[in-house]
């Protein structure tokens, strides 16, 4: 017989039995909200270290780009700290993938490795010490045959141990203690990397801006005395070689970022600094030929202020990151805790829920 339909719910007429719709219902959302669960538990949080961006525009291109990379949930793009923070589906996207699509945008990155595990018990560390494969072999047997120890990859040409354990049976400070027992180093690579790779900005930035200071400084000269005083023979031609290494030499990471950015089809900052420079220094090499303005002393000057802001926005993010870290490190490094009735120091880090510590 056919079954009669309510709004309460599905009356089978063969055996009196009710399902309430509202039970069907019930069932089917749980079986999403299990779903949605177990994809949410599967996506794994990263973060990239970012190489290029040269405004808050390309912070926005490089977020736009990997919104639209399959498998990635969400994406934040920090300018300040020039680094950006994915979270994604492993089983869809490596780290390669990613980088790959950062690149398209015009940019590059490089996945930032730390001490503290993403994932509980996966860990990459920094070796010192290391000088040989023999080196390399003998720390990763002493890390795979360490209690709690699951995999460990240790590579010599890059001095870093990928380490797999479980944080229930093996602390880092154990790790550590095995392999300093072994006659190297394992240490945590983020901590001094931040403050090098700063201080390493300011130092390429400042050598840019002393050369193009002092190269434009000329051109200015020369142009003046050119211009109120006396004609200096073969002016454009001296002008047009001490501003070519300002424009194409010191400039020329600019010029890449802007073809780059161009040809991603999301124009930047660089592409204005590049067009107010590159057409002005070209039409000038056209007096050569022809009686036209020279505009070479313009495009000299314009990467030279380009070069000041450079300078002086990657000192105050330097001096901020410093500022940042120095905040950082007055917090306790490690804590007391018991364990099976004595009190044991170890770093805050390797805390973990239901550990016992001594205030």
């Amino acid at each position: 017989m056919a079954n009669e339909k309510s709004e309460a719910g599905i009356v089978d007429n063969n055996t009196d039995r009710v399902i309430a719709v509202e039970e069907i219902d019930a069932s089917a959302l749980s079986g999403e909200s299990r779903a949605e669960g177990d994809a949410s538990r599967d996506l794994e949080r990263r973060s990239y270290r970012l190489i290029g961006m040269s405004c808050a525009s390309c912070a926005r291109s490089i977020e736009t780009t990997l919104q639209a990379t399959p498998g990635v949930r969400s994406v934040t793009v920090n300018y300040a700290s020039e680094k950006a923070v994915v979270e994604l589906d492993p089983s869809q996207l490596a780290d390669d993938d990613v980088v790959t699509a950062i690149r398209s945008a015009g940019y590059d990155a490089e996945p930032e490795r730390s001490a503290e595990p993403s994932v509980p018990g996966i860990v990459t560390m920094r070796v010192n010490g290391m000088t040989c494969a023999s080196c390399s072999a003998s720390v990763e047997k002493t890390l795979k045959t360490t209690t709690g120890v699951e995999s460990a990859a240790v590579n010599l040409a890059t001095e870093t141990a990928s380490i797999r354990f479980d944080p229930a049976r093996v602390r880092l400070s154990e790790l550590k203690r095995r392999v300093k027992e072994s006659g190297y180093e394992l240490v945590e690579s983020e901590q001094d990397d931040d403050g090098d790779r700063d201080l390493e900005k300011v130092r390429v930035a400042k050598k840019r801006l002393i050369i193009a200071s002092v190269l434009a400084g000329t051109v200015m000269a020369v142009m003046i005395v050119h211009m109120f005083i006396v004609a200096i023979p073969g002016y454009l031609a001296i002008v047009a070689a001490l501003g070519a290494p300002v424009v194409f030499g010191v400039g020329r990471h600019v010029h890449i970022a802007a073809f780059r950015a161009m040809r991603s089809g999301r124009p930047n900052m660089d592409v204005l600094v590049s067009l107010g420079s590159l057409p002005p220094f070209l039409i000038g090499l056209a007096g050569f030929f022809f009686p036209v303005q020279t505009f070479i002393e313009m495009a000299t000057t314009i990467m030279t202020f380009h070069m000041i802001g450079k300078y002086l926005e990657v000192r105050a993010k330097g001096r901020a990151s410093q500022a940042i870290r120095k905040l950082i490190e007055m917090g306790a490094k490690t804590a007391n805790i018991l364990v099976d009735g004595e009190e044991t120091q170890i770093d805050v880090k390797e805390l973990t829920a239901g550990d016992v510590m001594v205030v």
